[in-house]
């Protein structure tokens, strides 16, 4: 992953100096920035590449007007298509499952009625 601000932008993290990094962790940074500097910490420490972790994000409550449903139902569907295409082309595969499986989840809410 690269830096996407500050003097070391573009750089790859694998390329910032020890210090820097150390300094990153102790800033409250977002997924998947937070998740990349503690696996490359970790990376420097044991030597070894860390298994990815699940990165867990905020629940958040949508409420969606009854009558709007169907419309909510399509914009999951067009956009996990448009991003299911741009994934494939850029050779992901595992991101697509986890596309696939984060859009049934999402149906899954708009079909709970409350």
């Amino acid at each position: 992953m690269t830096m996407p601000f500050g003097r070391h932008s573009g750089r790859d993290l694998r390329e910032l100096p020890d210090q820097y990094l150390d300094w990153l962790a102790t800033l409250e940074l977002r997924p998947p920035l937070s998740d990349a500097v503690r696996r490359e910490l970790e990376r420097r420490r044991f030597g070894i590449e860390p298994p990815p972790r699940l990165v867990s994000f905020p629940c958040l409550t949508v409420k969606v007007p009854a009558g709007e449903r169907d419309l909510a139902e399509r914009l999951v569907s067009m956009g996990q298509r448009a991003l299911a295409r741009k994934r494939q082309a850029d050779g992901e595969p595992a991101v697509i499952e986890r596309l696939n499986a984060l859009a049934e989840t999402v149906r899954e809410q708009l079909e709970v009625r409350p």
